[in-house]
Order: C-alpha cells, then sequence, then structure tokens
C-alpha cells in the first residue's frame, strides 16, 4: 500500500465518522491532486505552505485548538 492509498482509506474512515484531517505545509499541487480526488474540504482542512517558515502550521494549530476546545501543545 502506498501513501496516497493509505491516506485514502484514512480520509474515507474520517469522512464516516464526522471527523477532519488537519495538514500544514501542503504544496498547492498536492492539494490540488488529493481535492481531485474526492478529498473535501469537510473533511480535508488543509493549510498552504507560506514563505515564513511554518506559518500555516501555527494556522492549523489555531484551527485545531478552537475545533476542539482542547488544549493543543504549543511548539
Amino acid at each position: 500500500m502506498t501513501g496516497r492509498d493509505w491516506l485514502e482509506v484514512y480520509f474515507r474512515a474520517l469522512e464516516e465518522a464526522g471527523g477532519q484531517l488537519v495538514l500544514s505545509e501542503v504544496e498547492p499541487e498536492a492539494l490540488e491532486t488529493l481535492r481531485s480526488k474526492g478529498f473535501t474540504p469537510e473533511v480535508l482542512v488543509a493549510y498552504l505552505r507560506q514563505t515564513v517558515a511554518l506559518a500555516a502550521t501555527e494556522e492549523a494549530l489555531v484551527f485545531a485548538r478552537n475545533s476542539t476546545g482542547a488544549p493543543m501543545p504549543v511548539p
């Protein structure tokens, strides 16, 4: 099983369970590929890579903190 195959299986399981997958530092081309495979924005929350190192990861952490209400570790 390739990494992409595993991700598709995991995505479908999250979709069925009503969960979300948050990815950060995603290249635009990679996101386009995932969207073309049916990875919907409701389940796949993606933050594109930015010129400032780890800026997208910080945005993803803020999203995760606000989504769960649980404290998240600060890098």
